[in-house]
């Protein structure tokens, strides 16, 4: 899979998804960004868009949570 959703929190980063395209992952990513619980939690420091090729990942976009850290 060409692109990834990962979460940053108090923990750590976790991977939330796979997909094969840009528009698949910026749906869920909208979603993220829109969460109740991601928003009003805290813990959840933000969330990226990151694009994996063979050079390696590329953060293509990126929202950072009220209130975290």
């Amino acid at each position: 899979m060409r692109y990834r959703l990962h979460l940053q929190d108090a923990w750590g980063r976790a991977e939330v998804g796979r997909f094969e395209t840009i528009e698949q992952a910026r749906e869920v990513y909208a979603a993220l960004c829109q969460d109740h619980w991601c928003n009003g939690d805290g813990t959840v420091q933000s969330v990226s868009i990151v694009e994996v090729g063979a050079s390696g990942e590329s953060i293509l976009a990126s929202h950072a949570f009220p209130g975290a850290g």
